[in-house]
């Protein structure tokens, strides 16, 4: 599909936009950026096949924890300690670990 508008905020483009929008992407024609929501848009985009992702919970309560308080509390106590102590296995620690950092994001989910 190809639409072409002259106006970038002909209804066709909103509405688009719109679309867009739900599924975690944002277009800003004025900066010339396209940013997208990860999590948000994988959530949205995925067929909801496979093992579902477990929620980190923190002192019994489920809680997004930044990347540098989880490597500071790795060197201090242990991957696995650590891993124990937010409820996941090791290996789904380094995983989330990997994917903050490779998106850039300043939290583990």
């Amino acid at each position: 599909m190809q639409i072409t508008a002259k106006n970038k905020n002909a209804p066709e483009i909103m509405k688009i936009l719109d679309q867009l929008g739900k599924i975690g992407v944002r277009v800003d024609f004025d900066e010339n950026t396209i940013d997208i929501d990860l999590p948000r848009f994988r959530k949205a985009t995925n067929r909801n096949a496979g093992r579902k992702a477990q929620s980190l919970k923190v002192d019994g309560e489920f809680k997004d924890i930044s990347v540098e308080e989880v490597r500071l509390m790795m060197k201090r106590d242990g991957a696995e300690q650590v891993a124990k102590y937010l409820g996941i296995s090791k290996r789904n620690l380094y995983y989330r670990l990997k994917e903050a950092e490779e998106t850039g994001a300043s939290f583990i989910y």
